[in-house]
Formats: C-alpha cells, structure tokens, sequence
C-alpha cells in the first residue's frame, strides 16, 4: 500500500504529510542519529583513548548505512540517499578515527564485522545487477538486506548491556546516541505503520525497543565516568601511570644523593 491508498479520501494534507514532511523528518532525524557520535569521539582523540566507549556500533554503522545507499539507488529514492550517504561518511570517518586508539580485542572484531558484511553487501548487490533478476526479486534481496544491517546496528548495543547491568555502570552507553535512535525510530516506524510497510516499520519498531532498553539503562544506572574518559584499569592507562611512578621514584633518589 503506498501513499494514494492509505490518504485515499482525506485531505490534500494527508498526502503532502506522509509525502513529504514525515520522511524529511525522519531523514533528518537520521543525520541527527549518525552525527549524534561527534562529541564523544572528540573527547576520545583529545584523550587518546577509547576509554569505556563501545566502538563496534560505529562499524557497523558504515555498513548500514553503505547498505542503505546502494538500495536507495536501486529504489531512485532521494529520501533514503541523501541521510544516509552523511551517515556512510560521518560513520567511516568515526571508524577510522577511532580503530588505532581502540583495544586490541575490540579492534579486531570491529574489523572483522566490517569486511565481513561488506563482502556479504557486495556479493548481494554484484548478484542483483549482474543476473539482471526482477525488480519486485531485487527489490526483496536488497531491501531485506539492508533492513538486516539496520537490525544489527541497533542490535549492536545488547553487547554491551550485560556489561552494564552486571557492573551497574551505564559509562558504555551513549546518551545522545540513545536519543538520536528513539527519535530516529519513532519517525520511521510510524511512516511504515502509516504505509503499512513492514520493511519500513519492522527494523525500525525492532530499533525503537532496544533504544528504549538503552534509555532505561541509562536512568536505572548512572555512568560512573563520561564516555572517552581514560579507563583507570586498562593497560593504555596503567602504564604510563607507572612510567610516572618510576619517574618520581628515581627523581627522589637523585636528590637524597
């Protein structure tokens, strides 16, 4: 059911609303969501350190959004191209950004992620143009494909929340990225319901729960430090820390000599 159908015997408005207002909305609301990172990625590079950052939802983020711009060509869509090639370029920049200051373990798996389902977009789209299937068959392949990256990247957080909830301390969350994903929800899933489009509707009504559980981590349990703030027990941290120990110990030798 498209637009037509669904303000089939209303206003002119209904249309003009759902035409146009609400995705501009939403398409803002989606660069507001992939910008949302800025400040806490600043304060990660000044401190030289991810601290208690997770960094795995900002790979995942350039291959969802990677996804959504190759769909929105396949769709000639403008909506859907226009936030998301921001998102692709603000997330890969996050992402490289952050990667060499990332722990190692952290690291290898953002990388891993980020190959993998960027081999797996590619083949999908190389299969879709190369056979030359149907459109309604390429359009199923591509759309349910990105909507899975969409699914996974808001997913990406439930890493995290077993953390959180067993050391009660909500450091690992973003805030602003939290609200930037329940607003960016709300607008989307009440365009798909509107369009009774499930494609639209579902990931995004998928996202808008586990946003809801981030926003709920975050009251129920307060952040201990701001995100990008040195982790006091990581080794990046401990050891210049003993350098200066060892500094101070020996600068006390010299001087009782």
């Amino acid at each position: 059911m498209g637009v037509a159908e669904t303000c089939a015997g209303a206003s002119a408005a209904c249309t003009t609303i759902l035409k146009y207002i609400v995705p501009t909305l939403g398409g803002m609301s989606a660069v507001f969501l992939c910008m949302s990172p800025l400040p806490t990625v600043n304060r990660c590079l000044e401190a030289g350190t991810t601290g208690a950052v997770n960094t795995l939802p900002y790979a995942l983020q350039v291959v969802n959004t990677l996804g959504w711009v190759v769909y929105s060509w396949y769709l000639k869509d403008y909506f859907v191209f226009v936030p998301n090639t921001i998102g692709y370029i603000a997330s890969l920049y996050f992402t490289l950004m952050l990667l060499p200051i990332t722990p190692a373990k952290t690291r290898t798996t953002a990388i891993r992620l980020l190959v993998g389902l960027t081999a797996l977009l590619v083949t999908s789209v190389g299969f879709v143009y190369i056979t030359d299937v149907a459109h309604e068959t390429g359009d199923l392949i591509m759309g349910s494909l990105a909507n899975l990256f969409l699914i996974i990247f808001f997913g990406s957080p439930l890493m995290v929340f077993y953390t959180v909830i067993k050391n009660k301390d909500a450091s690992t969350l973003d805030s602003l990225l939290t609200f930037a994903t329940i607003t960016n929800c709300i607008l989307w899933t009440a365009y798909g319901f509107a369009l009774q489009n499930w494609f639209i509707a579902a990931p995004n009504g998928v996202g808008l729960i586990f946003g809801l559980i981030q926003l709920f981590l975050l009251l129920k349990y307060k952040k201990r430090r701001d995100l990008g703030s040195p982790d006091r027990s990581t080794p990046e941290t401990l050891v210049p820390e003993l350098e200066e120990g060892i500094a101070a110990e020996n600068m006390e030798l010299m001087k009782s000599n």
